[in-house]
């Protein structure tokens, strides 16, 4: 199989992408400020993947930074999985200064 230009462009990007993220979830874990959150919003919806669907999962948490600023944020990570999460359950978060609309979850409160 022979890839054409294009393809290997599309391909590096994808990959570039991937580890970024992957970056990013590492120095949250290390790094991060920690504080607690509190889910205000889930989303299910059904995405087709190949022959199947799956239902994936999004949640919006809202906290308040270092400054005492409140922030609202999708909960990141790098999958959509169901994290058996309730619109009102409090769960504790690591963010990045820079990042503070990347929050990751550690654990259920």
């Amino acid at each position: 199989m022979k890839f054409d230009l294009f393809a290997i462009i599309i391909i590096a990007v994808v990959v570039l992408v991937g580890g970024y993220a992957a970056y990013l979830q590492i120095r949250t874990r290390r790094r991060g400020i920690e504080t607690r959150a509190v889910v205000i919003g889930v989303t299910e919806r059904w995405e087709r993947t190949g022959d199947s669907d799956s239902l994936c999962y999004s949640y919006t948490v809202e906290y308040t930074n270092f400054e005492g600023t409140v922030v609202t944020a999708a909960l990141g990570g790098m999958t959509s999985a169901d994290r058996h999460l309730s619109q009102g359950d409090c769960i504790l978060i690591r963010y990045l200064k820079d990042r503070q609309d990347y929050p990751i979850m550690v654990k259920k409160l």
